[in-house]
């Protein structure tokens, strides 16, 4: 989001993660986001949902979608993709006494962020399929915010060298004499 963006819109949505565990002799294990919901359920962030087998699913708690007029180019580019996503951003963290050792950062529809993002080493940026109905409310945005037209790339005048201007004049001066 650049500094010369408004905040167009925002909603509000809950995340899902899910803890893997995994053998290595370096990590028991794994987090993963789960799901987001279109609702913010009246659960406390890090509530256990439940556990099936090797994987914990946990509510992270809520997080925000903001929507920016200079971010429409890259939700349409996520939205004409096979498969719409939202990435949730997790961050690690001490280990908490629950043994919780990451925390929820955020959430973006906007392709170029999460590519920007999953770039940084101490972060977890991983995505969960778009619901259809946050789908629409980002196609609604795009629609009454359409991208930013390709700009007007001038063209480059020829360039004069020092060194060539310099030639240039001493033989103007040797022409003159």
């Amino acid at each position: 989001m650049g500094w010369v963006d408004r905040v167009a819109e925002q909603r509000v949505i809950g995340v899902v993660v899910e803890r893997h565990a995994i053998e290595s002799r370096w990590a028991t294990h794994r987090w993963h986001p789960g799901t987001v919901l279109l609702e913010v359920p009246d659960a406390a962030p890090w509530t256990k949902l439940g556990e099936e087998g090797a994987v914990a699913r946990f509510y992270a708690g809520a997080a925000t979608l903001t929507l920016v007029p200079s971010e429409a180019e890259s939700y349409v580019y996520n939205l004409t993709s096979r498969a719409p996503q939202v990435w949730v951003i997790l961050r690690p963290r001490a280990p908490a006494p629950d043994g919780r050792d990451v925390e929820l950062e955020s959430v973006t529809v906007a392709a170029g962020e999460a590519e920007v993002l999953a770039g940084g080493i101490d972060i977890i940026v991983e995505s969960v399929p778009m619901p259809e109905e946050i789908a629409a409310w980002v196609a609604a945005f795009v629609e009454a915010h359409p991208a930013a037209q390709n700009q007007f790339k001038r063209k480059r005048s020829k360039h004069v060298s020092e060194g060539k201007a310099m030639e240039e004049q001493m033989k103007a001066k040797r022409d003159d004499e």
